[in-house]
């Protein structure tokens, strides 16, 4: 499962970054990749999902 966040500035993706990687108390969170900017090639962001 992906899942994908639009912030409109640098706190709020950072939040909602922080929020999904720290997760549940005692479940663990998600690995989260902050952006920032629209990237230059495609193929980036599928090799750093990885």
């Amino acid at each position: 499962m992906l899942i994908g966040v639009i912030a409109d500035d640098f706190t709020g993706a950072g939040d909602v970054a922080n929020t999904l990687a720290k997760g549940l108390p005692g479940e663990g969170g998600l690995k989260a990749l902050q952006y920032m900017g629209v990237p230059e090639d495609q193929r980036l962001m599928i090799l750093k999902r990885s």
